[in-house]
C-alpha cells in the first residue's frame, strides 16, 4: 500500500512539474534580452512600389514585420495583408515600427500593382513597404537570408518574421494563430523599448 501512495504521488509530482515546464516553454519571453536572435539580415535590395530602393540598411534602427505575399494570391495573403494592416494601424503613432511585405511574384506585382495592392488596405504612409525584385533574388532572400521554404509563388510561406533595430531575424510567427499573433505584438512592444 505504501508503494502504491508513493507511486501515486511520484506520478502528480511529475504531472506538476511538466504542466509547470510547458507553460514556462509557452509563456512570451518577458523583456527583449529573452527573445532570441536567429541570424542577421544580410545585404538585399529590392525597389519599394514607390520606385524608392529598400535595402538591408532600411531595417535597421526601426522593428520590422516582414512577410512574403502576392497580390493575386487566392489563398493565405488576402488574409495575411489583412492581418498585417490590423497590426499597421495599431502602431499608426509609432514611426519605430515598420511592415515590409515581399512580393513572390514579381513578373505579375509591377510597381502599380502594388500600389494599388496597398491603397486597398489603406496603406497611407512609408511605415509599409511593399518590395519587388527580380525573382532571383527573391528567392534568395526568402531562401538563404530569411531560412524559408517553399516553392515561389504558390507555396510560400505564411509566417511573419520579426527583425529587430539591428537587421537581427528575431522570431518566426504563424499568420494563422491567434496565440503566435499575440506574441508578435508582446515582441514588437519589447523589441522597440530598447531601440536607440
Amino acid at each position: 500500500m505504501k508503494i502504491f501512495k508513493f507511486l501515486l504521488l511520484a506520478a502528480i509530482v511529475s504531472l506538476v512539474l511538466a504542466g509547470v515546464t510547458y507553460l514556462a516553454m509557452k509563456r512570451p519571453a518577458s523583456d527583449a534580452t529573452e527573445i532570441q536572435k536567429l541570424g542577421p539580415v544580410t545585404a538585399f535590395e529590392f525597389t519599394e512600389r514607390n520606385g524608392q530602393i529598400f535595402t538591408a540598411d532600411n531595417l535597421k534602427n526601426k522593428i520590422s514585420v516582414v512577410d512574403f505575399i502576392f497580390t493575386r494570391c487566392p489563398g493565405p495573403c488576402p488574409v495575411m495583408t489583412g492581418k498585417m494592416a490590423t497590426m499597421y494601424r495599431r502602431y499608426a503613432n509609432d514611426p519605430r515600427i515598420q511592415f515590409v511585405s515581399i512580393s513572390v511574384d514579381p513578373a505579375n506585382d509591377s510597381l502599380s500593382v502594388l500600389r494599388a495592392y496597398a491603397e486597398k488596405y489603406g496603406v497611407t504612409d512609408h511605415r509599409w513597404a511593399f518590395l519587388r525584385g527580380p525573382i532571383e533574388e527573391v528567392h534568395r532572400v526568402s531562401e538563404q537570408i530569411f531560412k524559408l521554404g517553399g516553392e515561389l509563388p504558390s507555396l510560400h510561406s505564411s509566417k511573419f518574421i520579426l527583425v529587430d533595430g539591428e537587421a537581427n531575424i528575431r522570431g518566426y510567427y504563424s499568420s494563422e494563430e491567434t496565440e503566435a499573433l499575440s506574441t508578435l505584438q508582446t515582441h514588437v512592444d519589447q523589441l522597440v523599448k530598447v531601440l536607440p
